[in-house]
């Protein structure tokens, strides 16, 4: 059977993400048949092909630790004397003794596997993996050595051999755990598998992980975030995602690769405070769903501002029409910050985004009387923005266009003690808008005013605050899909003013990150 299948059915558990404590792999559930001690079965014969014990074991592990290594599985017939590593059937594992949180995953891995189970069968997962022995540390396990209720701390013995094994771990199975004949393998599966996965990480950059549901092993999984609290946590902000993106360490381990997630750092909590943030992976059948292995997870970032101009935001409609997010794009700021830096123009009252009709694929925000270039489709969705929205420009009005900076990775927003927000962004010499000073407070913007598709009146019990523009709008709701599309529209920008709010409407509608309870 597939790890894809078998290890689906792991009951996830949540993990405090203290430094010092590696998670377990997902385990299964299992009953109380179990497979016996594996015997001593030295390799006999070349035949170095993988066995898929040792293949889909080895995913499993980098899977879970992918601060681990593979030092591989097979080794040539004629180098060196004995080894299951010529049957294909041993694993080295790359782990460095001499490095604490490598020494901690090791040790969590172990004794994973040599502790007994809820049926009181010891060394239960090494016994189902068919595992015959293995050495880290000058020290070597073997299943055969004492194959009653003391095997976890009498099946070990001095490894005098010249390789000490403090950079990896050495795994050899016995052929029925090598050909996946042993009950990690074999043992029936509960109807309906609860999803499975890890939060890889959690800090000043991103969030991301992996997730699957191997009731729908081939199709993404979707993954809730939740900021500051555990689901069912009403102060916490949730954050609803999928886990569609391709990763190549998940493909032999899961079976297929598209299966990662990874958002960028939610600035509105780079405010030099400790964070929890908790993974769950969404049940495809509405069954329980389950906490990711390594979540929780803690992070303190510091509100470090890039150089760069304040752009006032001087309306909550620009805003709304930007599709900025207060959760993922404001970041809060001292006073002091804002009247360091200088003011550019006001931001545009809505984004506009024009290729040439000459066949060049390249997409141009248009900001004022310059064009900047949109570099990347990771650009694009860090933004929010929508690909229906291009407009096609004649090529000779787009080059009159003088060429400004490319648009920055992704929009950074603050805002200090005041109502108003600024984007932070390039100064390429044009004159300050007519935004004020910053914290001088333009007009437009109060503490409470109303932006389009934020709060709302639903049942989502962490919206704090309700509906409104400002630090309490905990949650965002928006609905995407939006079917209006500027194909086809003359080149330059439009002049009809309903089709102007339309656009800037769906603009801010099929904004891509969207945030709601579970």
């Amino acid at each position: 059977r597939s790890l894809t299948s078998l290890v689906g059915c792991a009951l996830l558990l949540g993990w405090s993400a203290s430094a010092a404590a590696a998670p377990e792999p997902p385990t299964p559930s299992f009953s109380s048949a179990i497979d016996g001690f594996a015997g001593y079965d030295a390799q006999s014969t070349c035949d170095p092909g993988e066995k898929p014990g040792a293949v889909d074991f080895r995913g499993l592990m980098l899977a879970t630790y992918p601060s681990s290594s593979n030092l591989g599985i097979i080794r040539a017939c004629d180098v060196g004397g004995t080894s299951e590593h010529k049957e294909g059937r041993a694993f080295d594992w790359g782990l460095n003794y001499n490095d604490a949180a490598q020494r901690d995953i090791a040790d969590t891995a172990i004794n994973w596997l040599l502790k007994s189970d809820e049926h009181g069968n010891a060394c239960a997962l090494a016994r189902r993996f068919g595992l015959m022995y293995f050495i880290w540390n000058k020290r070597i396990w073997g299943s055969y050595r004492s194959p009653n209720g003391s095997c976890a701390t009498a099946g070990w013995k001095a490894y005098t051999g010249t390789n000490p094994h403090t950079d990896h771990i050495h795994l050899s199975w016995a052929w029925p755990g090598a050909r996946e004949q042993t009950t990690w393998w074999t043992a029936p599966l509960p109807s309906n598998q609860p999803p499975r996965g890890y939060l890889d990480s959690a800090d000043c950059e991103a969030i991301g992980g992996w997730s699957q549901d191997a009731d729908s092993a081939s199709s993404p999984n979707d993954v809730h975030l939740y900021f500051d609290g555990p689901a069912g946590d009403a102060n916490a902000t949730s954050v609803a995602l999928t886990a569609d993106q391709h990763r190549d360490d998940l493909c032999s381990a899961l079976g297929t690769c598209e299966h990662a997630f990874e958002v960028a750092s939610p600035l509105s909590l780079h405010d030099a405070q400790e964070h929890d943030v908790y993974a769950y992976g969404i049940d495809s059948e509405g069954g329980s769903n389950a906490q990711l292995t390594n979540s929780p997870r803690r992070f303190r970032c510091e509100p470090s501002v890039p150089d760069g101009v304040l752009r006032h935001v001087a309306h909550p409609d620009v805003f709304s029409a930007w599709g900025f997010s207060y959760f993922w794009d404001v970041m809060p700021v001292g006073d002091a910050q804002l009247d360091a830096r200088d003011a550019g123009d006001d931001v545009p009252a809505r984004p506009v985004l024009a290729k040439a009709d000459d066949g060049n694929p390249a997409v141009y925000l248009i900001d004022g009387d310059v064009k900047r270039h949109v570099p990347n489709a990771d650009v694009m969705t860090t933004w929010g923005f929508d690909w229906n929205s291009i407009e096609v420009w004649q090529a000779a009005d787009l080059a009159d266009l003088e060429q400004g900076p490319d648009v920055r990775p992704r929009p950074v927003l603050v805002q200090g003690s005041g109502p108003d927000v600024y984007l932070l962004d390039d100064d390429w010499g044009t004159p300050p808008g007519t935004g004020g000073s910053p914290g001088s407070g333009g007009s437009g913007w109060t503490s409470g005013g109303a932006e389009s598709g934020v709060g709302g009146s639903g049942s989502a019990s962490n919206a704090q605050g309700g509906s409104g523009v400002g630090p309490a709008t905990r949650v965002e709701n928006g609905d995407s899909g939006c079917a209006c599309s500027t194909a086809g529209q003359r080149a330059g920008a439009p002049t009809n003013l309903a089709w102007v709010l339309l656009l800037g409407a769906c603009a801010a509608l099929a904004r891509r990150r969207q945030e709601h309870a579970q």
